[in-house]
């Protein structure tokens, strides 16, 4: 490097340089510190220091080098660089854009600065200039495969999946072995439900890096949402054991569709959060707010629009005692607008669409506003933002409806349940304080748009004769053994027929070969597309029973079957998840049984229902 004031390469400074290059970093910083005493005016020195701090993590002593430099000589771009990045390392992003400009100003020629600058906008969510500068980047000569898959994170933040692709792609055939990229290509495509190429990307993954986090659990829940269940067992033991053992083996979510161990739960739950909470910024010490004439609640989703959380949640947000309660929407979702969506917003006193802002800004807004209950709506499910409670949002944070268990985290202070999904003798394996409701704890509506046309049979692929089981679950939570029940069930009753949703065209054929290679027809597993809510729940009329999921028990599902009078066999665990079906029944008046009733009540109520020709909902 240019060494303008150190007139003599000194041994010391050779020997310290020698030893930086070769990473012994703490003996290189005692050399350059004994070198910079007799040559205190030293840019280049200070400034080597402030990249050797930065390496060691010494953040606060790197910025301090930096800035001593610039004291003595700001017109060195290099240094504002360098400053932008360590800002950049302890969470200051907008502070890092300033070095960055003042860095451009001095050269704007180098793509470098201007792929900094990229990355800085990219944390800040400044989606546009982001890209404007990393196209500056490209067009200067300054392309890497780190460069392309930020870009790709963009474009599929942004839903433009084909430009993500391409960027990921790009990234890849730049450096074949780039493992982040391989992961945001396979998350790309779980985002477009291709989960074979999805699997096929985080395999890849894997074969390079064997000790990814959570990649495992990824795959499986991939597998289960294809109901690919070849080697099923021992893939969902591994994932038990590897949390038992502390390791990062899968996010908490996906351990609900196959087991009801609330130890695992928790101790997955504890693991994922401690790993993904790892705030750069804090902020101060939350305490109670100023008394207000209205409780100010705050409720935080990404699911504000058409989503099964809005439909139970609607008539709760439209019933609010307005004069007692100040409601507001927190926003992080996609911008959909839709009939529901009208809805909220007027059901709302303030909707604040927060979605292009960070976590850190989102709980400063929620300050401002002085909202005194924060009630996260998701979790640890997909769109989820827990940060915004790992900074404190609120001085009262509540875990509510979209994520059926403990988050496990110091900063959520209540979960709300009843004392059918958390009997009072398993309030030891969540972390949260329980907030128990009378009846059930979810909310539903009680007045809900029914398509007036029933569909015919043949119009929805039904045999005209037969009884008709159903479960409108989603595929994940299809087991191998449920799965096996339920043709037990056929077997038993000529004629009739399984009405699944239609998740996905691999889970739909893997269904049908697994019900062929246990003796059932494969036409009689029946599948029903999505269609509108309101044309679901008309569908159900076709139907003659529900048969539940275990351990992921049916939840917004269930509550459409009861509302519609459907009657409904399900299956109670240790679980949360896998008692909500068994809550909902509790309070609709409606059966609920152990695993070991389960197949034989079901045939005694198929024998009622054939004998008596309807079923008495009441």
């Amino acid at each position: 490097m240019k060494n303008r004031k150190l007139q003599v390469m000194t041994a010391d400074f050779e020997e310290a340089l020698t030893l930086h290059k070769a990473g012994h970093l703490a003996a290189a910083q005692a050399l350059y510190e004994q070198v910079l005493a007799s040559n205190s005016a030293d840019v280049d020195l200070l400034n080597l220091l402030g990249i050797l701090a930065q390496q060691m993590g010494r953040l606060e002593a790197s910025l301090s080098y930096f800035d001593r430099s610039l004291t003595i000589d700001s017109k060195t771009p290099a240094v504002h660089v360098n400053r932008g990045q360590t800002l950049q390392k302890l969470g200051r992003n907008a502070q890092a854009l300033a070095s960055y400009e003042q860095a451009l100003q001095l050269d704007n020629e180098d793509g470098a600065t201007y792929f900094h600058q990229g990355v800085a906008h990219h944390f800040l969510k400044n989606y546009e200039q982001a890209l404007k500068s990393y196209n500056k980047a490209i067009a200067l000569g300054f392309e890497n495969s780190a460069l392309y898959n930020n870009c790709g994170l963009i474009f599929k933040a942004i839903k433009l999946y084909n430009d993500a692709l391409r960027c990921f792609e790009r990234a890849i055939g730049l450096e074949p072995e780039f493992v982040d990229a391989h992961l945001n290509l396979g998350h790309l495509f779980n985002d477009q439900n291709r989960l074979e190429q999805a699997n096929d990307c985080f395999n890849t993954a894997l074969a390079i890096d064997h000790d990814l986090p959570y990649v495992k659990g990824i795959i499986f829940h991939n597998k289960m949402r294809m109901c690919d269940w070849s080697f099923f067992e021992r893939d969902a033991q591994q994932i038990l054991d590897a949390v038992d053992k502390g390791e990062r083996a899968s996010p908490p979510f996906p351990l609900m569709a196959f087991t009801d161990s609330l130890p695992h739960l928790r101790k997955a739950a504890e693991i994922w959060g401690r790993d993904k909470i790892n705030l750069q910024e804090t902020l101060p010490p939350i305490a109670l707010n100023p008394e207000h004439i209205k409780i100010r609640m705050g409720y935080f989703s990404s699911d504000f629009h058409d989503h099964a959380t809005s439909y139970l949640m609607i008539e709760e947000f439209e019933n609010t005692d307005k004069s007692l309660f100040e409601i507001f929407a927190f926003s992080f979702g996609p911008q959909k607008y839709d009939a529901m969506r009208d809805r909220l917003v007027k059901a709302f006193d303030h909707f604040l669409d927060v979605s292009e802002l960070t976590d850190l800004e989102i709980a400063l807004l929620a300050r401002n506003h002085e909202i005194d209950m924060a009630i996260d709506l998701k979790g640890f499910t997909q769109g989820c933002r827990p940060g915004i409670f790992a900074l404190r949002a609120a001085p009262i944070q509540i875990n509510y409806l979209g994520y059926p268990g403990t988050m496990a985290c110091d900063y959520m202070d209540y979960l709300i349940a009843d004392e059918v999904v958390i009997p009072k003798e398993s309030q030891h394996h969540y972390s949260e304080q329980i907030l128990y409701m009378p009846g059930c704890y979810q909310l539903s509506q009680k007045r809900r748009k029914v398509a007036g046309k029933v569909p015919t049979r043949s119009e929805v692929g039904l045999p005209e004769t037969g009884f008709v089981y159903c479960c409108f679950n989603n595929s994940y939570k299809i087991t191998p053994s449920m799965f096996e029940c339920w043709m037990q069930i056929l077997q038993g009753a000529p004629g009739s027929v399984l009405w699944l949703l239609e998740d996905n065209a691999i889970a739909s054929g893997n269904l049908r070969l697994e019900a062929q290679a246990r003796g059932i027809a494969p036409e009689r597993v029946v599948f029903a597309p999505r269609v509108t809510n309101e044309e679901h729940l008309a569908r159900h009329q076709l139907a003659d029973l529900f048969l539940d999921t275990f351990p992921y028990s049916a939840h917004t599902t269930a509550s459409d079957a009861l509302f519609m009078g459907l009657p409904m066999v399900a299956m109670t665990g240790e679980s949360f998840a896998s008692r909500v079906a068994f809550s909902l029944h509790d309070v609709s008046g409606r059966p609920t049984f152990s695993r070991a009733e389960y197949i034989v009540h079901t045939y005694k109520l198929r024998l009622q229902i054939s004998q008596n020709k309807k079923y008495d909902h009441a």
